[in-house]
């Protein structure tokens, strides 16, 4: 969905995805080693990402945000997206800091934070899920920081443990 959110949290930017952002999506997916907590997914050609992305601007389900870091290496190191969504809330996930130079530089926490603040803010969701397998063990301590808590574990047609997660928003205490 072409949308105009944005946010700067910090040492990072979240904005819109742009057709120039989608090179470096195919290029970061199509390493193994950034995707080895994602779901699996094929080999992605120049040709598949072109009508990847004209699929997903028409797809109203879905924001997709690329991640800067804008103190340090002042370029795209990742993508996250806010999807399914709902009345009161909607999903955050898709998160890949796929820039290895982004890592151990509070990008992914940073990141998390702002896509909160879209959804709570800007949105005015209720609340914000998440799923992820257990093993990711950096995203769950990030998503931990981040005030996550877990609704379920549960075990996925791959065999592997996943939790649900959610995030949601504190209510202002009324004043009499």
């Amino acid at each position: 969905m072409k949308h105009e959110f944005r946010i700067q949290n910090k040492n990072i930017e979240l904005l819109p995805l742009e057709h120039s952002d989608i090179f470096w999506l195919r290029k970061w997916r199509n390493n193994s080693e950034n995707t080895k907590f994602l779901r699996k997914i094929p080999y992605i050609t120049i040709e598949d990402e072109e009508i990847w992305y004209e699929s997903y601007l028409k797809n109203d389900n879905e924001m997709i945000f690329a991640i800067y870091e804008n103190q340090v290496l002042n370029k795209i190191v990742g993508s996250l997206a806010l999807y399914d969504f709902k009345q009161d809330g909607c999903t955050l996930g898709k998160i890949l800091i796929g820039d290895c130079n982004a890592h151990h530089k509070r990008v992914g926490l940073n990141s998390v934070m702002g896509a909160v603040q879209i959804a709570f803010n800007d949105m005015k969701y209720d609340w914000v899920d998440l799923y992820v397998y257990c093993e990711n063990i950096r995203a769950l301590t990030i998503y931990r920081q981040a005030g996550f808590k877990i609704e379920k574990s549960y075990i996925t047609g791959d065999g592997l443990e996943e939790v649900h997660m959610i995030l949601r928003r504190k209510k202002n205490a009324q004043h009499k």
